[in-house]
């Protein structure tokens, strides 16, 4: 009986795997193929709107790596990703689910394309854009596997002869960008990933009670320093999807106290609102 046990688990176990699999294999292909149907495109929005997030997680994550082979996308392509951000961003929107909309935030200032400037239309996706990607299939699909992504990229001549359009120029009006809870989530994860970051660290490391005073000031002073660095990152990102120039004072003046920058780091950074506001 333990040994049926065993194999029953071991069973299951294989199956578990090879389901998760082919989902992998699904989330990283579906903005880069051509051949998309509808019945894939219904069981993405199913899968992006479920409430354990991790649809939400798997492509978010699988995008992210996906940049390791090309940032320069084709047109087709990039409106593929426009599509499917627009799918993932609404549902973490609705599930108050920031883990990867912070992660798409960045690889929205990652992916492009090369091509014209955007006209006045293209800070916002079409509400049948993404809604079209969420309509349930009224029968049962079933998952198959999807094959290698194959991702078509722009060519030297033409990276040379046009403009570099970027995700986030087609992103501008996800409601996500525009609430403050998720930019204080987002840098409060940012925080959490430099401090696992400095944690392994200090294995390699003296320690802060073995460390001199001297060497206390300058781990402080580096700490501040990457503070500093990140939220100047948040804010130009903030101010490029369009947030007001209240809404990201607000949101460095609590992030300064919380991170400790000293007054003319703070200035800086406000000085830098102001002047990208004034632009």
């Amino acid at each position: 009986s333990v040994f049926l046990a065993a194999l029953h688990w071991q069973v299951r176990a294989w199956s578990l795997l090879r389901i998760l699999g082919l989902k992998v294999a699904f989330f990283s292909s579906v903005p880069f193929r051509e051949d998309l149907d509808q019945e894939e495109k219904a069981k993405f929005g199913e899968y992006c709107s479920s409430e354990n997030g991790k649809g939400r997680e798997w492509f978010a994550r699988y995008v992210s790596a996906q940049r390791c082979n090309t940032k320069c996308v084709s047109e087709a392509t990039f409106y593929r990703l426009v599509q499917s951000f627009a799918v993932v961003l609404f549902e973490c929107h609705q599930m108050d689910d920031f883990g990867p909309a912070k992660n798409l935030m960045t690889m929205c200032f990652t992916y492009y394309h090369i091509g014209k400037e955007p006209n006045s239309l293209s800070g916002r996706v079409p509400e049948g854009l993404a809604k079209a990607w969420l309509q349930p299939e009224p029968r049962s699909v079933f998952l198959t596997p999807a094959p290698r992504p194959a991702v078509t990229v722009c060519s030297p001549e033409e990276e040379r002869k046009g403009e570099k359009i970027y995700l986030y120029t087609h992103l501008k009006q996800q409601p996500i960008w525009h609430t403050l809870r998720f930019w204080n989530a987002a840098f409060f994860d940012a925080g959490n990933a430099w401090a696992r970051f400095k944690t392994r660290e200090w294995l390699c490391f003296p320690k802060w009670c073995h460390m001199t005073q001297e060497e206390r000031n300058d781990s402080l002073r580096f700490n501040e320093n990457i503070t500093f660095g990140q939220l100047g990152t948040f804010t130009h990102n903030m101010l490029a999807f369009g947030l007001n120039q209240k809404l990201c004072s607000d949101f460095l003046k609590k992030q300064a106290v919380i991170g400790n920058l000293d007054e003319e780091q703070y200035k800086l950074l406000s000085d830098h609102i102001e002047q990208m506001t004034a632009e």
